[in-house]
């Protein structure tokens, strides 16, 4: 971190460089790349922690502000390029109000009206490609000693069963290379960045500063970690482009290391209670006990 933020700090770099009137501020959360607060129960004030986070920041700012999409995204109503007190630029949206899809378990709620908004709202952002092909590759670095380490480690707490399982399923993966069209995606949709209301409604998608133009199957990887194939289907039904079965292996093999690195990294944090996140990862593998990846759904 380039400057030790406490909430004291964040004060200071904000009134010296808005004219907001400061009542309360509290860290909304520690990332890789940035330190969040909330000011005033309102303002989402982002402090990259690094150049190249700063760099993903206006990328993430250009973006925004040509996207037009069914639900709400950050609208970066402060800029400050060159804050006193701060060495990188600062910025700050209004508060997305809601619960995030992460805090929600899928058996708790109805969830297809979620699916449907989810659909149309990925649709709407992936048209915007740029008409370019590229080759989308998938190897089998999973199976190397990195992943078997996570696999192992005590934090995550599967069973002997459960860890021949997940093996099992990433060695039946495919080796293959394919063309597809570019798209605009999200590149970090994990369902901590997806915002509902309490009619279990989508209200917006936040954190795009990892936005590019890619595999639109990505933006699906962490539908399919919290609802697995049911719900990634049902949001597809309102897309309209089917994944092809190496598509699928995408989407599942990315998705199951999305919950192990997303617990992991919970844990390191302690953020929040680890149950919903071990439940999750926990049904996944029994999901996809003595499938292949590539299966159709």
């Amino acid at each position: 971190m380039i400057v030790e933020l406490t909430p004291t700090k964040v004060q200071s770099v904000v009134q010296e460089n808005t004219e907001l009137s400061i009542e309360t501020i509290s860290r909304l959360g520690t990332g890789f790349d940035f330190d969040t607060f909330l000011v005033n129960d309102e303002w989402v004030f982002r402090f990259p922690m690094t150049t190249s986070a700063a760099d993903a920041m206006y990328e993430e700012h250009t973006v925004l502000n040509g996207l037009s999409l069914p639900t709400a995204i950050p609208d970066f109503e402060h800029w400050l390029d060159r804050p006193f007190g701060y060495p990188l630029p600062v910025s700050a949206y209004r508060l997305i109000r809601g619960l995030t899809l992460e805090s929600l378990e899928f058996d708790s709620f109805e969830w297809s009206q979620l699916a449907a908004d989810l659909g149309n709202t990925l649709q709407s952002l992936h048209v915007a490609g740029d008409d370019r092909t590229f080759f989308v590759e998938f190897s089998s670095d999973y199976l190397s000693p990195e992943f078997e380490e996570l696999v192992e480690c005590d934090v995550i707490g599967l069973t002997a069963n459960e860890k021949s399982s997940v093996n099992q399923f990433v060695r039946n993966c495919h080796h293959y290379k394919t063309k597809s069209l570019s798209a605009r995606i999200h590149g970090d949709l994990g369902v901590e960045h997806i915002i509902t209301n309490g009619q279990r409604q989508l209200v917006g998608l936040i954190d795009w500063s990892n936005t590019a133009y890619g595999n639109k199957f990505k933006d699906f990887v962490g539908l399919w970690g919290w609802g697995g194939d049911k719900f990634t289907a049902q949001v597809l039904s309102n897309y309209e482009e089917s994944p092809r079965k190496y598509d699928w292996q995408y989407i599942r093999v990315n998705g199951l290391m999305y919950c192990f690195h997303r617990l992991k990294y919970v844990a390191a944090s302690r953020q929040q209670d680890l149950s919903i996140l071990r439940n999750r990862l926990r049904k996944r593998i029994a999901e996809t006990s003595g499938m292949k990846p590539s299966d159709p759904p």
